[in-house]
């Protein structure tokens, strides 16, 4: 049936805040789940680059997991910063585990 059509787990999304209501200074962190969505969804989810980049310039930890380093790639372009300046692990851009 999936996750939208299903009433009962639609109402979960419906019911979320937005992300504009995370109040930064009450959070030590973000972190960014992964899943095939993100590589799809994250380029529109401008509210999601801005706090992304809120928490990042506050010197809290700012991390995404898995798939969820593609809203990175427009958290980056919407500071016109290059695309290192959130993501370098182990020196490597989004290709390596850390660890």
């Amino acid at each position: 049936m999936g996750f939208i059509a299903t009433p009962r787990l639609a109402a979960f999304i419906e019911n979320t805040s937005p992300v504009s209501a995370i109040d930064a200074t009450r959070f030590d962190a973000i972190m960014v789940a992964g899943g095939q969505a993100p590589m799809f969804t994250s380029d529109k989810a401008t509210e999601l680059h801005e706090k992304f980049v809120e928490f990042y310039e506050g010197g809290k930890i700012a991390s995404a997991l898995c798939h969820g380093v593609a809203m990175l790639v427009s958290a980056a372009a919407s500071r016109h910063a290059p695309r290192e300046t959130f993501v370098l692990v182990h020196g490597a851009w989004m290709g390596k585990a850390a660890g």
